[in-house]
């Protein structure tokens, strides 16, 4: 991923070049082509949605933007947009840079922290059309580094929650294969390679629960089952769903469920 883009000589060697911009009112279905490129550039196109909604895709990607939501595309390939509420517009810029500095992470929806860009955009588009090509070279360079880097934050946000989600994903798949087994925090966060109070932060947030308060309750859900659909004695589903004991289960039981595992199997029992 691109770092921070803060020196006019990084500037320079991105090499930006603009290239065009226009303005789509009333969208239904529009292609943005690929637009071929020369001496190590590489294209990129930013879509606006000024008003409406929609859905912008290629056979890799596929996005919902709403209104005042932006993202970077690769254009190195086609694009589909589709919009599904009436009165759609967009501001589609068109540009290329230096391919060494285009490793950020393109097709990602972004809401910017500001209304800049939308007013940066339209004074580009103003500006096209009345001939003046420097300025929009000198708010293309402006638009470019400025939201690179907001992009590439927010990328780095999203890779981390991907990461934290594969991490409690991880964790979530060995308790369902193990939970008849001894599990303990110490266990899941060596399974997982985090520290154990980062894995139990990153299990709260994405499961309301700490990861041994998952495993009670899915051993809870296991015995519930167990209850409905066998024979087998409260004390030998207490083993087998992974309790070190009948009355630690009996306990657990009644605290999850509000009632006692007999009245339970009485009141559900589908043997």
């Amino acid at each position: 991923m691109t770092s921070t883009i803060n020196s006019r000589n990084q500037i320079c060697k991105m090499n930006i070049q603009f290239q065009s911009i226009s303005r789509k009112k009333d969208i239904d279905q529009l292609t943005i082509n690929a637009v071929p490129t020369e001496n190590n550039q590489t294209s990129l196109g930013i879509v606006y949605f000024q008003s409406g909604e929609g859905t912008i895709s290629n056979e890799n990607h596929f996005l919902s933007c709403q209104a005042h939501q932006c993202c970077f595309l690769d254009l190195t390939a086609d694009h589909e947009i589709k919009t599904t509420a009436n009165g759609s517009q967009a501001l589609i810029l068109v540009f290329s840079l230096n391919a060494a500095f285009a490793d950020f992470t393109f097709n990602q929806v972004m809401r910017p922290k500001s209304t800049h860009l939308e007013s940066y955009l339209n004074e580009i588009y103003q500006e096209f059309h009345a001939g003046d090509y420097v300025l929009c070279q000198l708010l293309t360079e402006l638009i470019t580094t400025k939201y690179i880097n907001q992009f590439n934050l927010q990328a780095s946000y999203d890779s981390e929650q991907s990461l934290s989600a594969r991490k409690v994903s991880k964790a979530k798949d060995y308790i369902h294969s193990h939970y008849d087994e001894k599990i303990n925090l110490a266990l899941l966060a060596e399974i997982t390679d985090v520290n154990r109070f980062y894995l139990v932060h990153m299990f709260k947030e994405h499961t309301g629960m700490s990861p041994i308060e998952y495993l009670i309750s899915f051993r809870v859900d296991q015995a519930k089952y167990l209850l409905q659909h066998s024979n087998l004695t409260i004390a030998k589903i207490a083993d087998t769903v992974g309790f070190s004991s009948q009355s630690y289960f009996s306990k657990t039981f009644k605290r999850y469920t509000q009632t006692n595992p007999s009245n339970f199997r009485k009141n559900h029992n589908k043997h």
